[in-house]
């Protein structure tokens, strides 16, 4: 939407104009003044009933460097008034020329009018309305009943039904279907109000802005044409090749292609089925890159799930491939129907499906709570296909209140099919603790009955797992184990080292993942379940145990 500067020097040329059209009167009383030249007429008469002098037939004369002609002139002396009727014609001799059907001026009154077929033109601009009037006290120029400015350099046309111009400021005021069109841009607005001191024009009340790649919709805001830069408010919207941004308020440098917005934040991106929220955006449309921050939220979705993820912040860009790329960054958290989790930081890429999770992750999927020190997930069809868990990996799935099936080692692979965990690889430093089950019919009802409890240790363990229990199990390098029948179970054997059951902190719902991501911020108690080692209990009365730190041990119930 660039415009150029001349606009703001064709204010001061009609300033100019009516100016020296209302000093005309306080001339013509008297042809041939110091500034009055007559240049000739058909008649000349004087008509005293009225007080009038008139002047017929290509009626000519010069008022400092503007020459009139008309078909008739009336001078009214007493009143300071006249007026000229017929192909009225002024002009200076280098771009300025104004026509009309007639010309009145008004000295006591301090006005000035232009009437009928009113066609002001300089070497830029020309202007055609019906009426064109000055108000020579206030001095600014208008008209009432539509007017159209044509710049023909660069073809743009501005209409509206009322227009005002004051030269003193180098000020238009456009109301009323205010429509701007050129060859790159088109504007229709309800007010336009153009500051030529400040290049910038200034939107109030509903405006459409359509450009090639754009399409912008405020109810109030301005332009500055000579950096390009624009602020929309209230209820603003702008399109760019498919994405749409919604804010209260949104800053929009068209240059660059450079967008910034400022509360109640959404984007739309339906070429990647993403959807962004927020209280602050930074768009790079060029780069295809955007910052969302102030409690942001990224929904990507597509026909068989979505995927909300929220943090601290949150940053999208494309990759080599164009596929998209987004990361989180603190008090990381995401959902969708499959699964849950929470994090410090977060990498997803669109390319190849890989969620990966650093700095305290937890995830939860169906039973199943997984942490480590780093995870990564491998995606297919938005549901879990392949996990990697590296460092103090561990498994723990949900049987009751009471009873949990743990898994832990040094590393882990978990590989799921359709949507439940399949089978367990634990690598290195492995233990567990599971509740064998065994199943009975009474009156056609299945029983399933916990009978014990295995407590094993080993470097490697194998888990094959079937209806969501543990099916096969198989244990690699000198498994170390017991097996616990339910009389003998000792309520602080049942635990590992390191567990905690977070399930107070998952969240279940889109509301759930401000929350539980950032509990501190929205004032939530996280309870955890943490169970101190019968070592750690020791360690606490002698730092002599340290070494013990290593052996595979029992967690106890505080």
């Amino acid at each position: 939407m660039k415009a150029k500067s001349y606009i703001w020097n064709y204010a001061l040329l009609i300033g100019a104009f009516f100016l020296s059209l209302n000093s005309l009167g306080q001339q013509l009383d008297t042809l041939n003044s110091d500034k009055v030249e007559f240049l000739g007429s058909g008649s000349v008469r004087i008509d005293g009933r009225r007080g009038a002098q008139i002047l017929e037939d290509n009626v000519r004369f010069r008022y400092d460097t503007l020459l009139f002609r008309c078909d008739s002139l009336i001078i009214y002396s007493s009143k300071n008034t006249f007026f000229g009727y017929g192909n009225v014609h002024a002009t200076n001799q280098r771009s300025f020329n104004l026509t009309a059907d007639s010309m009145h001026v008004f000295q006591n009154l301090n006005l000035a009018h232009v009437y009928g077929n009113v066609r002001l033109q300089d070497s830029i601009y020309v202007m055609t309305t019906d009426s064109l009037h000055y108000n020579t006290q206030e001095k600014y120029a208008y008209y009432l009943n539509h007017g159209t400015i044509v710049n023909v350099e660069n073809n743009e046309i501005i209409n509206s039904h009322r227009g005002y111009y004051y030269p003193d400021s180098r000020s238009f005021f456009f109301k009323g279907d205010v429509v701007i069109e050129n060859p790159n841009y088109l504007v229709k607005s309800d007010t336009l109000n153009v500051l030529g001191e400040e290049n910038t024009a200034y939107f109030y009340g509903p405006t459409k802005i359509f450009k090639e790649k754009s399409f912008v919709y405020c109810e109030n805001g301005f332009y500055n044409s000579s950096t390009e830069i624009a602020q929309f408010k209230e209820n603003a919207i702008i399109i760019h090749e498919g994405t749409e941004i919604r804010a209260d308020s949104i800053y929009f440098n068209m240059k660059d292609e450079i967008a910034k917005g400022f509360k109640n934040v959404i984007v739309i991106d339906t070429a990647n089925k993403s959807i962004f929220k927020g209280d602050y955006l930074f768009s790079d449309q060029k780069k295809e890159y955007a910052l969302l921050t102030e409690d942001p939220l990224v929904i990507q979705y597509d026909d068989k799930d979505t995927l909300y993820i929220t943090a601290d912040t949150i940053v999208t860009y494309k990759d080599t491939s164009d596929k998209a790329i987004i990361n989180g960054y603190y008090h990381v958290a995401f959902m969708n129907s499959d699964f849950q989790g929470k994090c410090d930081s977060l990498y997803y890429s669109e390319n190849d499906s890989l969620l990966n999770m650093y700095k305290d992750p937890i995830l939860w999927q169906k039973d199943n709570q997984i942490t480590g020190d780093t995870i990564i997930i491998k995606t297919f069809d938005s549901k879990i296909d392949k996990m990697d868990i590296y460092s103090n990996s561990f498994i723990i799935t949900y049987i009751d209140s009471v009873f949990y099936n743990q898994v832990y080692s040094k590393d882990m692979e978990a590989f799921f099919v359709d949507s439940e965990l399949d089978r367990v690889h634990a690598i290195g430093n492995g233990m567990t603790i599971y509740y064998p089950l065994e199943e009975e019919t009474q009156d056609s009802v299945r029983i399933r009955t916990i009978k014990g409890m295995n407590r094993i240790f080993c470097r490697d363990i194998l888990l094959q797992m079937k209806e969501k229990e543990i099916d096969q199990i198989t244990f690699y390098d000198k498994p170390d184990g017991k097996y616990y029948p339910m009389n003998q179970l000792n309520l602080e054997e049942m635990r590992l080292r390191g567990f905690k059951w977070r399930e107070s902190e998952r969240p279940m719902s889109v509301n759930d993942i401000y929350e539980k991501a950032n509990p501190a911020k929205f004032n939530i108690q996280v309870e955890t379940v943490e169970l101190l080692t019968k070592e750690e209990k020791e360690q606490k009365k002698s730092s002599a145990q340290a070494a013990e730190d290593q052996l595979p041990l029992i967690i106890s119930k505080p």
